[in-house]
């Protein structure tokens, strides 16, 4: 799905439809003619210099950086242009096949549509929204855990419009770790609705493989070489419950309307029938 919305149009005889479109390597974007975005998402695997441009001017940025800050950068400065002008009909943002990443990345997705529960800019956290709590492993032991505290995320820092227009999240189940963690954010701002599968349940965080050393430091990590052995197991370090104080490892999240890929449709004809669902979704309110 490298190229999803270029193939569903180039096939489906509705190109006219798109008035903007861009590809990078993380992310892909197009924003429809009657006001509805949708944004691709691939992972949340991407320094944050990329999309930052105090960190780092577009000159000192390679080609496919600056594609990725291009890309992105259109999607939100639309979403602000339209939004204000009223002329945003919805969001549609794509997390299908994400497996997660690097929890700052949630600011430049969910994270810069929707306000903070906490300014800490005077520490140098900067905005940030609680989503769920997560306790560490700390011992050998079994029920050998640290007590629960409050998962923070980050909250796109520069001045953004709180979107109260619908946003719709495609989901299946691939969608794991930090693209789930982004899932509850969406959640959390009241218009949204998750379509598609259920996701992947893989909210603890994993370290590097085959880190020796990690399991006598932290009780957790990898038993066995993935290289040199014909199995190993990988051991999250931290457990994660919701707001609703739901343990949803294992579980995953069940989207709003269950729409499962026809994968017949999609090869055939390059039509994509949860995609069409979501457009369905907010262009009827149902």
């Amino acid at each position: 799905m490298d190229t999803l919305i270029h193939r569903y149009y180039l096939y489906s005889g509705e190109k006219n439809k798109i008035e903007d479109y861009h590809l990078s390597s993380f992310f892909e974007y197009c924003v429809f003619n009657d006001g509805i975005l949708y944004l691709g998402v691939k992972g949340f695997e991407f320094d944050d210099s990329i999309l930052d441009e105090e960190k780092s001017p577009d000159e000192n940025l390679s080609e496919s950086e600056l594609r990725n800050r291009i890309t992105w950068r259109c999607w939100f400065d639309n979403v602000q242009k339209l939004h204000n002008s009223n002329l945003l009909k919805g969001i549609i943002i794509d997390l299908r096949n994400n497996g997660g990443g690097r929890v700052n990345n949630y600011q430049y997705v969910i994270g810069a549509l929707q306000e903070s529960d906490l300014d800490s800019s005077e520490k140098g956290w900067g905005k940030m929204k609680v989503l769920g709590s997560i306790r560490q492993k700390n011992g050998v032991g079994r029920f050998d855990y640290s007590p629960f505290v409050p998962h923070y995320v980050p909250i796109y820092n520069k001045e953004h419009a709180i979107i109260n227009e619908p946003v719709v999240v495609l989901t299946n189940c691939w969608t794991g770790s930090m693209a789930e963690i982004s899932c509850l954010g969406a959640k959390e701002l009241g218009n949204s609705c998750l379509i598609g599968t259920r996701t992947s349940g893989l909210f603890g965080p994993l370290i590097d493989d085959n880190g020796k050393d990690h399991y006598t430091r932290i009780w957790s990590g990898s038993v066995g070489d993935s290289k040199e052995e014909p199995f190993y197991i990988r051991m999250p370090y931290c457990a994660f419950i919701s707001l609703n104080g739901e343990f949803l490892e294992g579980e995953g999240i069940k989207p709003d309307i269950a729409v499962q890929l026809d994968t017949s449709l999609y090869d055939n004809t390059g039509r994509d029938n949860q995609l069409e669902r979501a457009l369905e979704y907010i262009r009827t309110g149902k």
